[in-house]
């Protein structure tokens, strides 16, 4: 898909380099038909046309390479949400991009919760260095009838954050994290930096933060992450097995090797995530009606 779009971004780039080419040279070729009939001279049209033609394939291969560095998707994944194996708890989409030298996430998560569906949406930026450092967020939950929205911004390990609840704004909040901290939701891809170094049974420390982090005043989190030998479920996937303990909780994870993953499992909170495709995702929460009590009639 991805390349099959790139592609025709390269037609439409070659047929509107093309047309601008005849139009150029057309106009050359008028002005200089003006100039030579002025000067008596003959029209001599080869190094005009050529030096449009070099003019607009330096500009082509220019936009060609700017489209391609800009953007590279490295995942966009759908995944369910179980609790004590058969109660459907929610659904979310990850979106992964590399932008500029800079890691773009994008999550939207829907949850039951005491009967009504609720919102929540994330958006993270990240250095490309090996700390992830962070470079933003955005926090956006709706419950109910409320609205709670975040916005933070780093200078350096100095973090700013503003926060509005239903429309009214919430005291600022300036700190200092620590300068190996990343962003939550970018723990996929610290995973992905990581896994080459991890040895089975080493623990790797890491450090992040919240992104809704506000009644903690953003404080940071100490966590590791630990490679374990493989079982039937990692050798089938073709994933990675991963323990990892988190403000005094375990799971297991099981990824891949970009850190992208595939199942997660949270015995403390009885919790196991599951990749799936966006169809079987949109449709978790769903009630079917094979789900609902017979009639008898």
């Amino acid at each position: 898909m991805l390349e099959t779009e790139k592609n025709r971004k390269a037609r439409r780039l070659k047929t509107g380099a093309i047309f601008l080419v005849i139009l150029l040279v057309i106009a050359e070729l008028v002005a200089l038909v003006a100039d030579a009939g002025e000067a008596g001279k003959p029209v001599q049209p080869s190094e005009a046309i050529q030096r449009v033609k070099e003019e607009m394939r330096k500009e082509a291969a220019a936009e060609n390479s700017n489209a391609e560095g800009k953007s590279k998707l490295l995942w966009n994944s759908w995944y369910t949400m179980t609790v004590g194996e058969k109660v459907p708890f929610g659904y979310y989409n990850d979106r992964v991009e590399k932008r500029d030298g800079k890691y773009a996430y994008q999550n939207q998560l829907w949850k039951m919760e005491e009967g009504f569906i609720n919102e929540e949406r994330v958006v993270s930026f990240g250095k490309d260095d090996a700390n992830v450092s962070p470079i933003l967020f955005n926090f956006l939950g709706t419950y109910r009838d409320s609205e709670f929205s975040i916005d933070g911004t780093f200078k350096g390990t100095k973090l700013s954050v503003k926060a509005r609840r239903n429309k009214q704004n919430l005291p600022p909040i300036e700190t200092n994290v620590p300068s190996k901290a990343f962003l939550s939701t970018l723990f996929q891809v610290w995973i992905g930096k990581h896994l080459p170094e991890a040895k089975p049974g080493k623990r790797l420390p890491f450090v992040t933060l919240f992104e809704d982090g506000l009644d903690t005043r953003y404080a940071s989190i100490n966590g590791a992450m630990t490679l374990e030998a493989e079982d039937d479920y990692a050798k089938k996937t073709g994933t990675k097995k991963l323990s990892v303990e988190l403000a005094g909780m375990k799971s297991v994870w099981y990824v891949l090797p970009t850190g992208e993953s595939v199942r997660i499992e949270k015995p403390d909170q009885h919790l196991v995530i599951e990749k799936k495709t966006e169809a079987e995702a949109r449709r978790f929460l769903v009630k079917r009606t094979e789900d609902l009590p017979k009639s008898g009639r």
